[in-house]
C-alpha cells in the first residue's frame, strides 16, 4: 500500500478522483492549491503526486520542480486540460515527470498509469551504500523515501533541526519519521539507529 496525493483546485476533478481510486490499495490524499500541496508533503509520506497543470498563484509543472527537487523519490505526474507542446515541455522539463495526463481522463487509463508509477518507484538502496553495510536491502526497502532522507541525513552527522531545515518539514515531523525507523528496525535511540546501520568492525 501507499500514497498518493492528487493536487487540483477543481474540487469536482478531486471527488472524482478519489472515487476513481476507491478500490485501489492506495491511501489518497488531497490538496486544493500548491500551498496545501507543499504543507501535505511536508507532513506525511507520498509515494505518488499528480497535479493539475493550471492553477491559482503556481502551475502544477512548477509545482512539480518544486516537489522534484525536495523529494525525488516521489512519482510526479501532471494532468493538464491544456495538453499543448509547451505544456508538455514545461512539465517534462522543471517538473521531470513520469506521466502527462489529459483531462478528461478515462478511469481505467488514470488507474494504470497511477500502478505504474507506483511500480516505477526507484528508492535509495545500500547498493549506493547511502546507510552503511549494517541494513540488508529488505530493510532499506521497507523505509518510506522520507525515512530514507531522513536516516541518510542523521547518518551525514546532522541533528533533528538540521535534517528539518534542509527537508523543509518540521522538528516533530523528523522526530516522528524516526520512531518509526527505531520501530522498523527495532532500536530504540538516534544512537542505536546509527549503530545498527555502521557497526563497528571487530
Amino acid at each position: 500500500m501507499g500514497t498518493i496525493l492528487l493536487v487540483d483546485d477543481d474540487l469536482f476533478l478531486l471527488e472524482g478522483l478519489m472515487i476513481t481510486l476507491r478500490n485501489q490499495p492506495h491511501r489518497v490524499l488531497t490538496a486544493a492549491s500548491v500551498a496545501e500541496g507543499l504543507e501535505c508533503l511536508s507532513q506525511e509520506n507520498v509515494d505518488v503526486v499528480v497535479a493539475d497543470e493550471v492553477m491559482p498563484g503556481m502551475c502544477g509543472s512548477e509545482f512539480l520542480a518544486i516537489v522534484a527537487r525536495r523529494y525525488p523519490n516521489t512519482v510526479r505526474i501532471t494532468l493538464t486540460g491544456q495538453a499543448t507542446v509547451a505544456a508538455a515541455a514545461r512539465a517534462i522539463n522543471a517538473g521531470r515527470i513520469f506521466r502527462l495526463l489529459q483531462k478528461p481522463c478515462n478511469p481505467k487509463d488514470f488507474i494504470e498509469v497511477v500502478t505504474d508509477a507506483f511500480d516505477n518507484q526507484t528508492p535509495l538502496t545500500v547498493k549506493s551504500d547511502p546507510f552503511g553495510q549494517g541494513l540488508s536491502t529488505d530493510e532499506v526497502a521497507a523505509f518510506s523515501s522520507r525515512e530514507q532522507g531522513v536516516l541518510k541525513l542523521l547518518l551525514d552527522g546532522h541533528r533533528v533541526s538540521g535534517i528539518a531545515t534542509r527537508l523543509h518539514i518540521s522538528p516533530h515531523t523528523v522526530r516522528n519519521h524516526l520512531k518509526a525507523l527505531f520501530h522498523k528496525l527495532n532500536v530504540h535511540s538516534q544512537s542505536q539507529l546509527i549503530g545498527k546501520c555502521r557497526p563497528q568492525k571487530k
